[in-house]
């Protein structure tokens, strides 16, 4: 990618965020009110301020590239050998702040049109018809339902946005099935990030971090040179095949796979973990005489 293409971007990104943020937080109001208004005692990952919600999305998305690539590296993912091809670069590269600026408003771009808007219309939608057909009579049942719809309407609309987030990759350079399965990996991650803390603000810190840590590398984000390395570890090529992830990138890599549904899992069982804790502060008010 070249200076032209990503400063072009970055106006297309800055503009489309203008758009998106009003439209994320009418979307957000609405679901404080039909779902978290029902949540007579909130799990403990939501309502963190909000410099708390970014930095631990952006210290699980450093950790997670580090992570990738260090293993990549260790598997001789980058080692020239026989299915060994460089990375090329169209025209000028641009410089590092253009990219991470590109980045930045491209990341939460993504997140707002497909988590704090798709997402969470959706799993509102889930949550409010499931509530109307079959919300138990009894109240005493209701408060740890309505914690288990929590859950479930928000897994459901996550799965359903994390294919179509995959299926928008699917024109990039270089993309493979296991490349768009990663994605759809990512995607859940994201979603479940989002759900967890009740904003997008944790998911764009994530998702910030994995495409810049990228760039950074000088390793394609999605199939995508954007620039040379800004932190040389003498990476200029990658072998074909699914440890490294061949000229699409790590995402196209196993050991990404491993990352993410490892990643995947620690957040559901922190997720139910919260729930569990809910219910016990729930019952302990229930029983206060």
């Amino acid at each position: 990618m070249n200076v032209e293409q990503t400063l072009s971007l970055l106006n297309t990104y800055l503009l489309a965020d203008i758009v998106l943020i009003p439209l994320a937080w009418l979307t957000w109001r609405l679901l404080r009110r039909v779902v978290f208004s029902r949540l007579e005692t909130a799990p403990r990952t939501l309502y963190r301020p909000v410099h708390l919600q970014f930095a631990g999305g952006f210290g699980l998305g450093l950790a997670c590239v580090l992570t990738v690539v260090g293993l990549i590296a260790v598997a001789g993912g980058y080692a020239v050998g026989p299915g060994w091809q460089p990375f090329s670069y169209r025209g000028q590269p641009p410089d590092g702040w253009q990219v991470w600026g590109m980045l930045t408003v491209q990341s939460l771009c993504e997140e707002l049109l497909f988590r704090a808007i798709g997402m969470v219309l959706l799993a509102v939608l889930i949550f409010w018809l499931a509530r109307f057909v079959l919300l138990p009579s009894d109240p005493a049942r209701q408060a740890r339902w309505h914690l288990r719809l929590w859950l479930a309407s928000g897994l459901a609309a996550n799965l359903v946005v994390s294919i179509g987030f995959a299926v928008v990759h699917l024109r990039n350079p270089a993309v493979t099935p296991f490349a768009a399965v990663n994605v759809a990996l990512a995607g859940l991650v994201l979603g479940q990030l989002c759900w967890m803390q009740g904003t997008p603000i944790g998911a764009w810190g994530w998702h910030w971090i994995w495409n810049a840590g990228l760039a950074t590398l000088g390793l394609p984000v999605s199939g995508i040179m954007l620039n040379r390395p800004l932190v040389d570890l003498g990476i200029s090529g990658a072998r074909a095949g699914v440890i490294s992830g061949g000229l699409f990138g790590p995402e196209g890599s196993v050991m990404t796979s491993i990352v993410l549904l490892s990643l995947l899992v620690a957040m559901l069982l922190l997720q139910i973990g919260s729930m569990q804790s809910s219910r016990l502060d729930n019952d302990s008010i229930i029983a206060t005489p």
